[in-house]
């Protein structure tokens, strides 16, 4: 048997109210979106170019997206991440890049490595939304220590079409990820033609 005295009406609305407030605010809890610079698409040939290691600046090093400002400010976002550790997901996207356009070109290559520095790795939120990335690389023979040649590619700054400035820098910013990764994405792919015209246009060889 049950002895406690029923709360009082307004104890009882206080409850109700501090029960409401608490679901409401799990129901408005943040949810945090995974990202990947790799498409859902057709699988390419294994490349004969292994793709390591990728350094990249500590700035980005890191799960979080990272957004830059117009006046230098720097916005690290708990709920906008990277699937995978950011190198890792560059190493496999450009990986799969240079398959695709060592197909694309009809070109064979002897077994090598490419070592990527990632120079500039932005994602501009301001004055307009815009990426901008730099990636230099060096080539080898695999298990070899001299290096073959090297190589830097620039996107500059990218705007996206269409994309508006946010209004403020609390303003969720427009356009979505989804842009800015394939963007990003695009950039890298750029980078892989590169790689690919530079082994077309002087076939490497290796011991």
């Amino acid at each position: 048997m049950n002895d406690k005295p029923p709360l009082p009406t307004g104890a009882r609305a206080a409850a109700f109210a501090i029960a409401a407030a608490l679901l409401g605010a799990c129901a408005s809890a943040p949810v945090e979106t995974f990202h990947t610079l790799r498409p859902a698409a057709a699988a390419w040939p294994a490349s004969t170019i292994a793709v390591a290691p990728v350094t990249l600046p500590a700035l980005v090093d890191r799960p979080q997206w990272v957004l830059r400002d117009a006046d230098g400010a720097v916005r690290i976002l708990e709920q906008q991440r990277w699937a995978q550790p950011l190198a890792a997901d560059l190493a496999q996207a450009l990986g799969e890049d240079l398959a695709r356009e060592i197909a694309a070109a009809g070109i064979t290559t002897p077994a090598l490595q490419l070592a990527l520095r990632v120079e500039r790795f932005d994602t501009l939120a301001a004055p307009a939304p815009a990426i901008a990335d730099t990636y230099s690389w060096t080539l080898a023979c695999t298990g070899a220590a001299t290096p073959l040649r090297q190589g830097r590619w620039d996107s500059g700054v990218v705007p996206l079409a269409g994309a508006a400035a946010p209004a403020a820098p609390s303003t969720p910013p427009s356009p979505p990820f989804d842009a800015w990764r394939a963007a990003h994405a695009q950039a890298l792919a750029g980078a892989a033609r590169a790689v690919v015209r530079s082994l077309a246009e002087q076939p490497p060889r290796c011991p």
